[in-house]
């Protein structure tokens, strides 16, 4: 065994009990956190609408059909396709040591996530995605949390180095710098975190234990942290950090090559830098629990990343409009074929994690 090895994947039938309860109830479609986040991304739509004409900004979009350049939105969604296999690579290269799972098997989860995220209130992919691999693939649901845990650290990581060059090459507003501090001091304490747990196991889950005590729940709860810090140790320390690169490296350029796209459907000029900050702008929008697939924040912030962009209020918002629209609407439809594939059904995912 290499030493970067984490050790045999946990697996459900290995864990002794039922699996640990990923409870979804903190946030499970409470009718008031419902009217608070549709309540925000109302203010958010109106803050990124108010300026426009909405009858413009309907013929701008309209005219991409019109004048035939919808055949660049077809490339931009071919893109997308290639952006999600860099996702799975990605995926792979931390799982590799532990289990060898089907592309497949990857996709259909990831797919599955962002429908998920894209419908549903609030950010449950991961969890969804965590219990659509494991179920599958007889992994614990806590170690496939802990490798998304540490795939989203490598994300943050390289979008915050994005941002840094862009802050750089294109002078941000005050209100972007300090939502880019917030963002690198959050993600450098997640990365600590994740280093600590990975450092102290035995730590980690005798703590995780003592507060589930004070429920009945310790036993499961640590068999959960016991699995979650299993994933976290499999952060590549190898070659396959070289996989990872690879696979952020060809994701980045496809995300700059989907927005170029969407650019010429649209008829709107951007500079590289400023499709750099925009595709940092819709990242941090679908990173933040919201309202489904991101309406409001990702307009919001969609439309001041092109603050610095000559062109009219109403193309800037019509290019934020087609480009969501391009990034939510097939991956959707693709993920709700995978959800039928599986055959399972979101109402049925909720339950299961609830029950564990």
């Amino acid at each position: 065994m290499r030493k970067s090895d984490p050790g045999p994947a946990p697996t459900e039938r290995n864990d002794g009990a039922r699996t640990p309860r990923f409870s979804l109830r903190f946030a499970s479609s409470s009718a008031r956190s419902i009217v608070l986040v549709s309540i925000l991304s109302a203010v958010l739509l109106v803050l990124a609408f108010y300026r426009s004409d909405p009858w413009i900004i309907a013929e701008h979009v309209s005219s991409v059909l019109r004048d035939r350049r919808w055949t660049f939105l077809v490339a931009a969604f071919g893109v997308d396709l290639i952006i999600l296999m860099a996702r799975v690579a990605k995926w792979r290269a931390i799982l590799l040591p532990t289990k060898h799972v089907p592309l497949l098997s990857l996709f259909s989860a990831i797919v599955i996530g962002i429908a998920s995220n894209n419908l549903l209130f609030f950010r449950f992919d991961e969890l969804v995605r965590a219990y659509v691999l494991g179920t599958r693939e007889k992994l614990s649901k806590g170690f496939v949390l802990g490798t998304i845990a540490v795939e989203r650290a490598w994300d943050l990581t390289v979008i915050l180095i994005v941002f840094g060059i862009t802050g750089f090459a294109f002078a941000v507003t005050r209100e972007l710098l300090l939502a880019g501090i917030v963002a690198a001091a959050l993600c450098v304490c997640g990365l600590a975190a994740l280093l600590l747990i990975a450092r102290k196991e035995e730590g980690f889950v005798s703590l995780v234990r003592r507060l589930g005590d004070r429920f009945s729940l310790g036993a499961a709860l640590a068999r959960a942290a016991s699995s979650f810090a299993g994933g976290v140790r499999a952060f590549p320390r190898d070659c396959r950090i070289l996989w990872l690169l690879g696979a952020s490296t060809a994701e980045w350029a496809g995300e700059i090559l989907f927005v170029w796209l969407v650019t010429v459907a649209v008829g709107i000029e951007l500079s590289l830098p400023a499709m750099m900050l925009f595709v940092v702008a819709s990242f941090l929008s679908f990173a933040t629990p919201s309202s489904p697939a991101a309406v409001g924040p990702y307009h919001f912030l969609g439309t001041c990343a092109l603050y610095a962009c000559a062109a009219p209020i109403e193309l800037k918002n019509s290019f934020v409009v087609v480009a969501h629209a391009m990034m939510v609407i097939p991956v959707s439809i693709i993920g709700i074929f995978f959800l039928w594939r599986e055959g399972l059904s979101f109402s049925r995912i909720h339950r299961r994690l609830q029950d564990g």
